[in-house]
């Protein structure tokens, strides 16, 4: 990647690897048969269809809904930079515990990706848009319902997932076909703090940036960090 231009102009690549009905409402009922009310979450979508049934639909919904045609649009309209969000079930394996049932497979699709944005000059932020828990209880988190993010073993997952996504960003970036793609990490999207009416306070959430930027840095990555305020521009405790 060549030095990063002073003015970003970037796009949000939404309803990708976290399923969010609103952006897609036919494709959702028509896929769902309606039996996955619209505004459920993906997790709620896999345990309906089931893992066979949510794996064929998800394939192909991931080789398609983001083409290199449509990246190449992106570039030449001038965009810069590109937000990815994903949630932690990208992972796989031990990432997704056997109650959860989050199908994996999306990763290599995402790796594709990177390529041809390395190939147009785009940057990549990655976003963990869906933690272990579910930080907002909305459908973008993964998981439409109670927030239980705010468990300890919920938040040491997350920043596990964190420092799992940045050790794989570091062989992305070093690798020839993708050098210097990710140029971000963003730590967690829209956690429902007290600012909204939601559990988390303040306090917490700034802990977990801490740690989670640690775990970060640790990897190597040299990219930016990102993380949200929690509506609360003043940064309170």
């Amino acid at each position: 990647m060549s030095r990063q231009p002073e003015r970003f102009v970037g796009v949000n690549l939404g309803g990708w690897f976290v399923l969010e009905s609103w952006i897609y409402p036919q494709w959702w009922q028509q896929v769902t048969n309606g039996s996955v009310p619209d505004g459920q979450g993906e997790w709620q979508f896999c345990e309906t269809l089931g893992p066979a049934a949510c794996s064929e639909v998800l394939e192909p919904h991931w080789d398609s809904w983001v083409t290199q045609a449509d990246l190449q649009a992106l570039a030449s309209a001038g965009v810069t930079h590109v937000r990815i969000p994903v949630g932690y079930w990208i992972l796989g394996g031990d990432y997704i515990l056997p109650s959860e049932p989050y199908i994996a497979g999306g990763w290599p699709y995402l790796l594709r990706a990177l390529g041809w944005l390395h190939q147009l000059g785009i940057g990549a932020i990655i976003d963990l848009h869906g933690a272990p828990g579910s930080q907002n209880g909305h459908d973008n988190s993964g998981c439409t319902g109670p927030i239980n993010w705010t468990q300890p073993v919920n938040i040491a997952r997350t920043v596990e997932v964190l420092r799992a996504l940045a050790q794989l960003s570091v062989g992305v970036n070093a690798d020839p076909a993708t050098a210097g793609v990710i140029v971000g990490i963003e730590l967690l999207n829209e956690p429902w703090t007290v600012n909204v009416g939601g559990p988390i306070s303040m306090a917490l959430l700034q802990s977990f940036i801490f740690n989670a930027t640690q775990a970060v840095l640790g990897t190597g990555f040299s990219g930016f960090t990102l993380f949200p305020d929690g509506w609360d521009r003043a940064w309170s405790g």
